[in-house]
């Protein structure tokens, strides 16, 4: 009895022992599992925080792309206004050039009709000084009395050398264009090619000087004619 009571109570201190390391067993397990959730929990919150710092820095990318896309635009704007700006100033630099061309051509125009009506209103003058229309070329030459030969025999007798032009040496044919007016009587004196001006104004006062000649004829008809005449001046 006592050998089977004794085995009893070594049975029921063994199947005491037994739950005891299965309840310490669960307990460990139970800490294994919450160390692993504690485990899982903490990477899942680093991933987390990964994931959020990823978030934030693409974000700033994005505000960062968008912001320079903002100004790109805005600069290409700025250059699209400077430009238009610009083309408008050239082609309202074109227009008043363009106006000041035609303003310039319409007073050079008004100039030149001055010029050609003045030219019109001396001729009409030199006309109407010299006895009326002037020719270049006629049918019957005017001649000095006595002809070519007489005429520069009075010439060389009126010619003063100028004093001036001799001392410097000064020589040369001047060649003076005066006008046979109808009456054979001289008009108009003029240097078309000179030499000096001492020698030109005595060049002048020597034809000037002349007697009447025999006018001019056109179609039997006396008129005023011009005529060139070479003043030789020569030293020695």
């Amino acid at each position: 009895m006592v050998f089977g009571g004794g085995y009893f109570f070594l049975m029921e201190i063994a199947d005491s022992d037994t739950a005891g390391a299965l309840e310490l067993a669960d307990a460990y397990e139970k800490v294994e599992q919450n160390k692993k959730r504690a485990e899982e929990l903490k990477r899942l919150a680093e991933a987390e925080k990964i994931r959020k710092a990823e978030e934030a820095d693409a974000k700033s990318k994005a505000d960062a792309a968008a912001k320079e896309q903002r100004q790109h635009a805005a600069a290409k704007a700025k250059a699209d206004a400077a430009s238009k700006e610009r083309e408008v100033e050239i082609e309202q630099a074109k227009k008043d050039e363009a106006k000041a061309k035609r303003k310039a051509q319409k007073e050079a125009d008004a100039i030149a009709r001055a010029k050609a009506d003045a030219i019109a209103r001396a001729k009409k003058d030199e006309e109407v000084k010299n006895g009326g229309e002037i020719f270049e070329f006629v049918e019957q030459q005017p001649e000095f009395p006595g002809g070519a030969a007489q005429m520069y025999n009075y010439l060389g007798k009126e010619v003063k050398y100028p004093e001036m032009a001799r001392e410097a040496g000064i020589q040369g044919k001047v060649y003076v264009k005066f006008v046979v007016k109808k009456d054979g009587a001289i008009g108009e004196v003029k240097v078309v090619r000179g030499v000096h001006k001492t020698l030109d104004r005595e060049a002048i006062r020597a034809v000037k000087s002349m007697p009447k000649w025999t006018a001019g004829e056109q179609r039997g008809k006396k008129v005023s004619v011009w005529f060139t005449l070479p003043v030789n001046f020569r030293i020695g």
